[in-house]
């Protein structure tokens, strides 16, 4: 998950920043899906990109093949 900062702004007179978090996409290409090294990551039938969390090692390789990440 990629965490966008959205910058420093007043807001009714106060310093304020957001952070908003970027989660899965569901790519049709999904780039995660070829590095996974185990072959944990998968797209459903609906087209969602799904992780069987019971296989993945924690590698990271995904998180580095992603675009958006």
């Amino acid at each position: 998950m990629k965490v966008v900062d959205t910058g420093a702004r007043i807001l009714e007179g106060a310093l304020h920043r957001d952070f908003i978090p970027t989660l899965c996409q569901h790519c049709d290409q999904a780039e995660c899906l070829a590095a996974c090294p185990v072959e944990c990551i998968y797209t459903e039938t609906d087209g969602s990109v799904q992780i069987r969390g019971e296989l993945c090692t924690g590698c990271g390789a995904c998180l580095t093949a992603c675009p958006l990440a």
